[in-house]
């Protein structure tokens, strides 16, 4: 048919194996290209999981964050850093963000074969952090967002413009 499809997940569908492997080898993929790296994450949410925030990391939230006052998304992403939600539920929370250090790359290099793959998970974590002025969930947030913002050049849309633009369509 020569249809040009892009399958745009919420990140938390990494916390579902069997769905990314289905997922993955849906679009024509071999989940040996990606096992590995996807095992690496897996395991570093388990052990994620087993962890208390440290006061050093909410002051390196804190200082990353430029401004005198925090934004919405800045709060909720302090808040979500300060509860003890799962891991998983962070990576949807903060977006790639939530992912440090070595398993980065890991993660990384899985978006990477996603993406070749025309799967691009949302990298803020879930659709709605892209305008998250407008509340709500699915599409009742989508139609708070065109209510909001009717005119498409709004800066409202910038990252998620900035989003598509990555895909090089």
């Amino acid at each position: 048919m020569g249809i040009d499809l892009r399958i745009i997940p919420d990140l938390d569908i990494l916390n579902e194996r069997a769905k990314i492997r289905n997922l993955y080898e849906s679009c024509g993929g071999d989940w040996s290209e990606i096992e590995s790296d996807y095992n690496v994450l897996s395991r570093y949410f388990e052990s994620q999981d087993k962890k208390m925030p440290k006061r050093e990391d909410v002051r390196r939230m804190l200082d990353a964050y430029n401004g005198e006052r925090l934004d919405k998304r800045e709060i909720k992403s302090l808040r979500t850093l300060i509860s003890c939600k799962s891991a998983w539920s962070k990576l949807k929370d903060m977006g790639l963000d939530a992912v440090r250090g070595d398993q980065r790359m890991n993660l990384d290099a899985l978006m990477i074969r996603l993406r070749g793959r025309g799967i691009y998970p949302v990298p803020c974590g879930e659709l709605e952090h892209f305008v998250p002025d407008a509340g709500g969930h699915a599409t009742d947030w989508l139609s708070a967002v065109l209510e909001r913002h009717p005119d498409l050049d709004d800066s409202a849309y910038r990252s998620a413009k900035e989003f598509i633009e990555s895909w090089g369509i």
